[in-house]
């Protein structure tokens, strides 16, 4: 299965740390209209930069360029962003990053977890805000 990057080049990143810049090997993107998906290559969004897991304790980024498809199907060709499985639009971390930020907060408080994982606390918070929804559907669960 394509997970959607590959034909990195790292980089050294000021500051410290290390850059990892992919491309794309996905061939096609979901129309955020229709939801059907698109092969009609349109061009690239601006580069995109987001944390992921430290190695060696050195912070890693991976910057990437999305690519953009426009829709054959709806009325003026309207173009959407081609979305990676390992990178949630709108984050400053990769999934990854942030299943290791929630899994700190066990038994934890935001302030610690910002600390040790070398982010901030409004990221710890936005990572709670966007994966942990604010109220439980207790009609999904038959029993605890």
């Amino acid at each position: 299965m394509d997970r959607g990057a590959v034909d990195a080049a790292v980089e050294a990143r000021g500051g410290g740390g290390w850059i990892i810049s992919v491309e794309s090997t996905l061939k096609s993107g979901r129309c955020e209209r229709c939801g059907r998906e698109s092969t009609v290559f349109h061009g690239y969004d601006a580069w995109v930069e987001v944390q992921h897991l430290p190695i060696f304790e050195q912070a890693v980024y991976i910057r990437y360029r999305p690519k953009r498809y426009a829709c054959p199907f709806c009325d003026g060709h309207p173009t959407s962003q081609q979305q990676v499985s390992w990178h949630r639009s709108r984050s400053p971390y990769t999934k990854a990053m942030e299943d290791r930020l929630l899994k700190a907060l066990i038994d934890s408080t935001v302030a610690d977890v910002s600390l040790k994982g070398g982010v901030s606390d409004d990221g710890v918070l936005g990572v709670l805000d966007r994966r942990v929804g604010p109220c439980v559907d207790w009609r999904r669960f038959k029993r605890l």
